[in-house]
């Protein structure tokens, strides 16, 4: 039976990283496994008492820690690795490739996604690989650069869960899932990074527009929805994921829409005044989103609830806290849309991302929003409709 002083000589005889990686590798493997062997040395876990249950989450934490330590130690090390897999690794990639070749900083169990955050965190904090990691989720996809002739050709792609089209010198992009009431996805998310890259890498326009689109049978009948946050039904059969829905997301879309997209081919940094357009509801995801936009457009009866927010809050309490800009009567939306994009002036110059720590924390409370949303969902779900 695991002891106190079992305990805590196991963390006090914890590891020091400042050699090479594979010497080190060598320490932290040794210490995890000391680590699993107390784990195991307790009773099941339906028969543990508060003072096991306390031993293991220390033993959970300390292993936890130590990991952290390695990867502040090489993460430049381990990136290069994976880059020697993959040449430019998007964070899927990272994660994808990265369990395979060090499996012992993202153990499978139910913390998973936790371990999965602290890994990418790391990497994006580090000075040699976070630049890296930044700038190859803001390159565009391969899909946008199959489809750019026959956007520039035609004026409009339709990409299933968002739409594109040429207005004059602007792209308006329109999030449709109307069945699942413009709610988002990984699909989603793969559909509008992609037109968001149109919308950036088409020389003739000028700003860029996203508004929800319409919703059949909705609570508003059938008007535009943002966006109704993170899906429901794609949480539960795991449609919408961490890596794929709040990574992409957060590092992919958002990040090219507030910073521009770094496009290799050209050596630059491509970057347009957007315009987000809330006709009705921004719930979830789709309220904290607002942020990344240039100027945000609200209908004077629309509402934003963001997460962890209890009240819905009307456009003039999105006005004062700053996730709307402008306010339209909803009759007006469209003369209003036309309005301000006409109003938009192209930036200065391309934004700058903020130094690799706040990224890094970026990381951690996308995993804080993801949990709150898989728990909170479908309170929100049940207010938007």
């Amino acid at each position: 039976m695991t002891s106190a002083p079992d305990l805590a000589y196991w963390i006090l005889g914890a590891p020091v990283f400042r050699d090479g990686v594979e010497i080190d590798r060598a320490s932290l493997g040794t210490h995890l496994a000391d680590g699993v062997e107390l784990l195991r040395n307790l009773p099941p876990e339906r028969d543990r008492d508060r003072q096991h249950r306390l031993t293991a989450h220390y033993v959970d934490e300390e292993s936890r820690r130590a990991r952290a330590g390695f990867l502040a130690r090489h993460a430049s090390e381990i990136h290069r690795r994976i880059v020697g897999h993959h040449a430019t690794p998007r964070m899927a990639d990272l994660l994808r490739i990265g369990e395979v070749l060090f499996p012992e900083l993202m153990p499978a169990g139910p913390d998973q996604e936790l371990d999965r955050a602290l890994f990418i965190a790391a990497l994006v904090r580090d000075p040699e690989a976070g630049p890296m990691v930044v700038d190859a989720m803001r390159a565009p996809t391969r899909r946008a650069g199959r489809l750019l002739d026959a956007f520039r050709h035609s004026g409009h792609i339709d990409l299933d869960r968002a739409h594109i089209r040429r207005v004059g010198t602007a792209a308006h992009i329109t999030l449709a899932n109307p069945d699942a009431g413009n709610a988002e996805d990984d699909a989603s998310v793969d559909d509008l990074e992609v037109a968001v890259d149109l919308a950036l890498l088409h020389d003739d326009l000028r700003v860029a527009v996203l508004r929800g689109g319409p919703v059949p049978g909705h609570g508003r009948s059938g008007r535009r929805v943002f966006s109704a946050g993170v899906d429901e039904a794609g949480l539960d059969r795991g449609a919408a994921t961490f890596a794929g829905f709040v990574l992409r997301r957060d590092f992919g879309v958002l990040a090219k829409v507030a910073w521009g997209l770094v496009d290799p081919a050209r050596k630059v940094v491509v970057g347009k005044p957007w315009l987000a357009v809330v006709d009705t509801v921004a719930a979830g995801c789709g309220a904290a989103a607002l942020t990344a936009f240039d100027r945000v457009l609200v209908a004077a009866d629309a509402y934003a609830l963001p997460p962890a927010h209890e009240v819905p809050i009307d456009a003039a309490g999105m006005v004062a806290r700053g996730l709307a800009d402008v306010v339209a009567e909803p009759d007006e939306m469209d003369s209003a849309v036309g309005r301000e994009t006409a109003h938009l002036r192209a930036r200065s110059g391309p934004a700058l991302p903020p130094e690799l720590d706040v990224l890094a924390e970026r990381v951690q409370k996308g995993l804080w929003w993801w949990n709150h949303g898989k728990r909170t969902q479908r309170a929100d779900r049940a207010m938007v409709d």
